[in-house]
């Protein structure tokens, strides 16, 4: 059950830090400092609590979710799901790659790869 806190913990983390980045970078930021901040939150936190990365990741996109449910106007319920999917998507990678590798540092700049790129789809085809 560490996954919640964990989950919860890099949520607040995420949340207040990035919003800083995005005052002090603007909207770029959502491409490259958002991912960097969430995965090293998601993942480190999981890891050094010992608790499940990809429920911690799936966590996170859960909570971010429901943000987004409430937050966007228009999108809220597919930015949701947008969000789900996508953390579980670097959860399950960050757990795969530490899993074979045995390198959590490489698991985490696998998956910080993805989001950037899972980023900058969303912000390019689905924002602009």
């Amino acid at each position: 059950m560490y996954f919640l806190f964990s989950g919860i913990l890099s949520a607040i983390v995420a949340f207040l830090v990035n919003r800083l980045g995005v005052a002090w970078l603007g909207i770029d930021a959502i491409v490259y400092f958002v991912p960097l901040t969430e995965e090293v939150a998601k993942t480190f936190l999981a890891y050094y609590l010992g608790t499940s990365i990809f429920l911690t990741h799936f966590f996170f996109g859960f909570i971010e979710a429901i943000y987004d449910f409430f937050n966007s106007t228009k999108k809220g319920l597919a930015a949701g799901a947008v969000s789900i999917i996508g953390h579980s998507l670097f959860g399950m990678s960050t757990t795969l790659v530490y899993f074979y590798s045995h390198d959590i540092l490489l698991g985490m700049l696998v998956a910080l790869a993805l989001h950037i790129f899972w980023n900058g789809v969303v912000m390019n085809f689905f924002v602009t």
